[in-house]
């Protein structure tokens, strides 16, 4: 009986042993099949909640990053257009200047040319606007970037229109019939095209403030995103080897409880044979 006993109690222990090993198989065979080795959280607690942490940090800073590109945009567009609005401006004032020594009725189509042209500095002006907000439109108007965690840059609006920059129509220099009309547009298209530059030069570095912000949010997403790869991501090789060497245990646990079966026999028609 003692015997009987302690080979019934080496068959649970097998049998244990196996279904140990079973387990074991289905994560590696899980972890070859998705190439992760945590997918669920009784795979690994600690891990698990670790790694969902980063993840969450990835979201937050992706979001982050995914607005700084928006606020880029508008600033770019905002460039394009202060470039395009001083090149024109320059146009008026070639205008300007060539009345100096026009005739009168050259005088009525440079008026009409002049304004055509400040008519397009103010289409210039409406059309840089980016998703509802026109940094060039009007001074109330203001960009508010997020770029992390309770952080913004914040950029102010400018009206780069005709009128906000103070050029009037030629009507407003009196058709430039005289030097001193004359003088007045070119000053003030002068003081237009300084405005200009400085708002540039604003914009230029806010742009430059995205842009490192805008780096180092994808550096720091890549690292963290690194940081979730190493705690769920599965060692392809390292699985695949695992699997075989539990196949193989698996296959002497198999032998071993077939061995034990058979031991169990001889006993009990031994005790039979004995009674």
């Amino acid at each position: 009986m003692v015997e009987t006993s302690l080979l019934n109690g080496a068959q649970k222990t097998t049998v244990y042993e196996r279904q140990r090993l079973e387990t074991l198989q289905r994560l590696a065979q899980s972890a070859l099949g998705t190439g992760r080795k945590i997918n669920q959280v009784s795979d690994n607690p600690v891990d698990f909640y670790r790694a969902e942490n980063l993840s969450n940090r990835v979201n937050d800073i992706q979001q982050a990053k995914s607005n700084i590109d928006l606020g880029v945009e508008s600033l770019n567009a905002a460039q394009i257009g202060l470039d395009a609005i001083e090149d024109l401006s320059r146009q008026l004032q070639g205008v300007a200047i060539s009345a100096r020594s026009a005739s009168a009725d050259q005088k009525i189509e440079l008026s009409a040319q002049f304004n055509t042209i400040r008519n397009q500095i103010n289409n210039i002006a409406q059309d840089t606007s980016l998703n509802g907000t026109g940094l060039l439109t009007s001074t109330s108007d203001s960009l508010s970037v997020n770029v992390g965690s309770n952080s913004s840059v914040n950029v102010s609006g400018r009206d780069a229109s005709p009128t906000g920059l103070g050029i009037k129509v030629a009507s407003g220099y009196n058709g430039f019939a005289t030097s001193g009309d004359i003088d007045a547009a070119i000053a003030d298209i002068a003081v237009a095209v300084e405005s200009t530059r400085s708002q540039q030069s604003s914009f230029a570095g806010t742009l430059s403030t995205l842009n490192i912000r805008g780096d180092a949010n994808a550096r720091l997403a890549e690292t963290f995103q690194g940081g979730v790869d190493k705690l769920v991501n599965a060692d392809l090789n390292e699985e695949a080897a695992r699997s075989l060497a539990l196949s193989i245990r698996a296959e002497f646990s198999t032998q071993s409880q077939r061995i034990l079966n058979q031991s169990q026999s001889l006993l009990v028609s031994l005790v039979g044979s004995n009674g």
